[in-house]
């Protein structure tokens, strides 16, 4: 029977490990000649091993046994460094593996205390998207005791509608037209807004300062021109049965018209559709329709719509650089239209419009023209006309309303208010309110001027209360926030910026002015809409997004067009936008549902119509030389063709499934000229706010009741 061996043996201590340095001490006590014994620096228990260190096979029973024992410290001089007497039955552990690491703990953040935490001004930057809805508009929205009440009743109202308005609201008040809380607000104080105007000599200062005068028609025509081709010739009807229809300039056709349907051989009834099916009617203005406006406050069934055309002008009259550069003072003119409405709010198909009044000047062509939209009651006037002219001044005329059943030609000789900037144009205007109007300018600054303020001034160039910069590069489009914010500015520049500025702060105040992310081209597409409390942009990519005030450096997908965007509108009775591209097409949408439940929901896009215009033909050219009857007008202004009926489309705004994408690769496809829609226009009053009107770049005008 073996015999257990001795625990008082003097015997090295077993190890498990290899120490790389051992002998260091030894080689530095043997140069100083030292006789200084070396303690083990490994002398301790044995049970305390490394972790990561493996038992030899060969370990002794009494060291696996956990018995305790006093083990003698042994130390000797090494002859050779790292060498040492071992006891035979003691075991090496050869080519170790390294240790394990320990699991480590990951140390608490600590939290820091309210008092230490940074100050966000605004809403914080730390969200992302695992929002509740709840949390998603309070931040984009506001915290207000009625902000998120305000976009909800909305949502409610017109959250089932995905591309157009309908006309009277449902049983649980959903859909039909309303105005928002500012609003209607705006109405209650339309006194206190006009007081200016009304009690103060506004009135009279128009008057007085306003020189008009009557002319006929015949020296009317130089003021209303059009191009060499007036004539305007195009398909329109139902699906593989248009017709050809021709419109001399100033004519205009029932929509309803080209869907007649011809009684067949020996048929004799024929076919009645309701009155309200197709309301509205086509027009040809002779030369391209470059902007339009509705007039507000007309609650009766008169309504009127401004008009200015844009003719071609011989190019050695066009200066070296057209933007920035005032142009000639052409004979021009603003047409006032109207139109009259039905019991039931549609536009009624049996009175043709009418041209009711013609404003003619000599001020170059009107580039931008805007009613102002503050509401107002009890004036005689048809309201006040801000326009900006090519050549480079902004004015502002109060109308009269038309009284008489001919059309009135009236001449202005001298405005009340005409202003311009010095060594600059002006390009793009906007409302503040009732009596204050901005501009921005062609060198990157805005200019703000006071009507009220300029009546007590007799100068002949009024100069503004504000003139600042609040970009570097050229002004492509200008909108207020008004009614609910009207002192915030939203701008877009060539530099590919969209700005929110707010004027009520000095402009030099970098605070005063949020900057959104850069695009690569700049966009002149810009809209405020007051239901979603968004300004709406179209930018190079074809999609149509939402800046939201308060987190103004994001942005909503709404909807992707086809073609290159040359116009919008938006509406102050319903959240329904209208988009117009260089392709032709009009788009329906809702931004609503998107701006409101978040980027989950489902974006919906229905074309109102398309327009497209062909050249003439080698042999349609040929035959107007002949003098061959209609081929005379077709050779001449071509041929245009308009299509409509079109369903509802789901959008995706992933690049793969656009149509202007092929193998990754975005491009742009060019159309003819004339085949643009060129200004759109919703009727801001209420009772006929589904009215809605499309100018087209060949001179046609659309004008149609589109509310279901």
């Amino acid at each position: 029977m073996a015999s257990l061996r001795s625990s008082n043996k003097n015997t090295p201590r077993k190890r498990y490990t290899i120490d790389a340095f051992e002998g260091i001490e030894e080689l530095a006590s043997e140069s100083e000649a030292s006789d200084e014994e070396i303690p083990d620096a490994l002398d301790q228990d044995a049970d305390e091993f490394e972790a990561g260190a493996e038992p030899s096979e060969t370990e002794d029973d009494d060291v696996m046994s956990g018995v305790e024992r006093e083990l003698d410290h042994v130390s000797e001089k090494a002859s050779h460094v790292g060498e040492r007497e071992l006891d035979d039955d003691m075991s090496i552990a050869s080519d170790p593996e390294p240790p394990a690491k320990k699991p480590t703990r990951k140390a608490k953040r600590l939290a820091i205390p309210e008092n230490q935490r940074p100050f966000t001004r605004g809403t914080p930057d730390n969200i992302h998207n695992r929002l509740t809805k709840k949390e998603r508009r309070k931040y984009f929205f506001g915290t207000g005791e009625f902000d998120a009440d305000i976009l909800m009743k909305a949502r409610a109202r017109w959250g089932a509608e995905i591309c157009f308005p309908s006309r009277k609201a449902s049983k649980s008040g959903a859909g039909g037209f309303s105005y928002s809380v500012a609003y209607e607000k705006a109405i209650k104080e339309s006194q206190k807004n006009w007081k200016w105007y009304s009690n103060d000599g506004g009135k009279e200062w128009f008057s007085q300062r306003q020189q008009i005068s009557t002319m006929g028609e015949q020296d009317a025509q130089d003021y209303m021109p059009v191009d060499v081709s007036n004539e305007r010739h195009f398909l329109m009807g139902a699906v593989n049965q248009q017709k050809l229809h021709t419109l001399q300039p100033r004519e205009s056709l029932p929509l309803h018209e080209p869907f007649r349907k011809d009684p067949e051989p020996g048929q004799k009834w024929k076919e009645v559709r309701p009155a309200e099916y197709k309301s509205g009617f086509l027009l040809n203005l002779g030369a391209r329709v470059h902007c339009l406006d509705w007039v507000p406050n007309q609650p009766g069934s008169k309504q009127y719509i401004a008009i200015s055309v844009l003719p071609t002008r011989p190019s050695d009259e066009t200066p070296e650089a057209p933007a920035f550069a005032p142009h000639p003072q052409h004979l021009s003119s603003i047409q006032i239209w109207e139109l009259s409405a039905s019991e039931a709010g549609h536009i009624d198909s049996s009175v043709p419009p009418k041209l009711s009044l013609v404003i003619g000047a000599e001020m170059g062509d009107v580039k931008v023209l805007k009613w102002c939209p503050v509401p107002a009651t009890g004036m005689d006037s048809l309201g006040l006309l801000a326009c900006v002219s090519f050549d480079g001044s902004i004015r502002v005329i109060d109308v009269e309303r038309p009284t008489e059943d001919e059309t009135t030609y009236r001449l202005i000789d001298t405005f009340a208010f005409e202003s311009k900037p010095p060594d600059t144009v002006c390009t793009c205007m906007a409302w503040l309110d009732s009596r204050r109007l901005i501009a921005g300018c062609a060198n990157g600054c805005v200019a703000i001027w006071d009507l009220a303020e300029s009546m007590t001034k007799i100068h002949p160039n009024p100069r503004p209360t504000s003139y600042a910069s609040v970009t570097t590069s050229y002004i492509l489009a200008i909108a207020t926030a008004w009614p609910s914010l009207p002192n915030m500015l939203i701008t877009t520049s060539a530099t590919g910026h969209t700005l929110l500025t707010d004027i009520s702060q000095p402009f030099q105040d970098p605070s005063a002015t949020a900057v959104a992310p850069r695009v690569r081209v700049g966009h002149n597409t810009l809209s405020w809409l007051e239901h979603c409390k968004c300004a709406l942009v179209v930018e190079d990519n074809l999609i149509l997004k939402a800046f939201p005030l308060r987190r103004w450096f994001s942005t909503i997908g709404l909807g992707r067009l086809r073609s290159a965007s040359t116009c919008m509108a938006s509406s102050p009775c319903h959240p329904f936008v209208l988009l117009g591209s260089a392709g032709g097409e009009v788009s329906g949408n809702n931004p609503l549902r998107r701006v409101v439940d978040g980027g989950k929901i489902a974006m919906w896009q229905q074309d109102w119509f398309r327009h497209e215009w062909r050249r003439p033909s080698e042999e349609e050219r040929n035959a107007a030389e002949g003098r061959q009857e209609q081929a005379v007008g077709l050779g001449k202004s071509g041929l245009s063709r308009i299509s409509e009926g079109f369903k509802a489309e789901k959008i995706s705004l992933d690049p793969k499934s656009s149509q202007t994408s092929k193998n990754g690769v975005f491009f742009k496809t060019i159309y003819e000229e004339q085949s643009a829609i060129t200004a759109l226009a919703w009727n801001p009053n209420l009772h006929v706010g589904g009215w809605a009107a499309a100018g087209m770049a060949d001179g046609l005008l659309r004008i149609e009741d589109i509310a279901a």
